[in-house]
């Protein structure tokens, strides 16, 4: 068994081999995040970028069913974007030229998610049932963010981490192994049930510690 000191210097070693490998894993993690914060800011989270409050805006003004003001403010969105670029966390948005110029300006800008809820309005006739659909659009799309890919990161960069330990090279197919062994879909849905699971624990309050650390 290996002492304490020779663990230390085991672990110094295996972080200089693979620094940039574990660095970059760390920062897709973060990028990903596992609860959609990256998602949330790009919403307009930060106070000092006029174009996420903007766009913020758009989405605020459909989940509360004024779909005019919606459009109004993708409208003027659209038209800073085919002025100037915009930088939302450190990211561009908005392109002058370039035939995919028109399509980048209209997701970047609201404009789609707008007039996508103005032509709900005009064939239902209701604003509740576009605040229902987007609502329900939403939802679905953080569970299958959450599922299908910030959760099975997990194990991607777990098993990336681990392998570090052993090799002296670790490959950065390890990022896709799950989908070569068409896995990705088990993979995802164990960790499902897992929470699942795990979410009904909760309600007894002395199982949730318990099953934790048993799962």
């Amino acid at each position: 068994m290996k002492t304490f000191k020779e663990l230390k210097k085991a672990g110094r070693e295996n972080l200089k081999r693979h620094y940039l490998l574990f660095i970059a894993l760390i920062l897709l993690a973060s990028a990903i995040g596992t609860s959609l914060t990256g998602f949330f800011e790009l919403m307009g989270s930060n106070p000092e970028n006029e174009l996420g409050q903007t766009v913020k805006g758009v989405f605020t003004n459909i989940f509360e069913g004024n779909i005019e003001e919606a459009l109004e403010i993708a409208s003027g969105n659209k038209e800073n974007l085919s002025g100037e670029s915009y930088k939302i966390f450190g990211l561009e948005f908005g392109h002058q030229d370039g035939v995919l110029s028109d399509f980048v300006n209209m997701q970047a800008s609201g404009s789609f998610f707008a007039a996508l809820a103005s032509i709900i309005l005009n064939i239902s006739g209701s604003a509740t049932v576009v605040v229902i659909l987007f609502s329900a659009g939403a939802f679905f799309f953080l569970v299958f963010f959450v599922v299908f890919i910030s959760e099975t990161y997990r194990v991607i960069y777990t098993r990336m981490f681990l392998e570090g330990r052993v090799y002296s090279r670790v490959d950065t197919s390890t990022l896709t192994y799950l989908l070569r062994l068409k896995k990705w879909k088990k993979v995802s849905l164990a960790y499902l049930h897992y929470n699942i699971r795990l979410f009904l624990w909760f309600f007894t309050l002395v199982g949730l510690p318990v099953k934790f650390y048993a799962y």
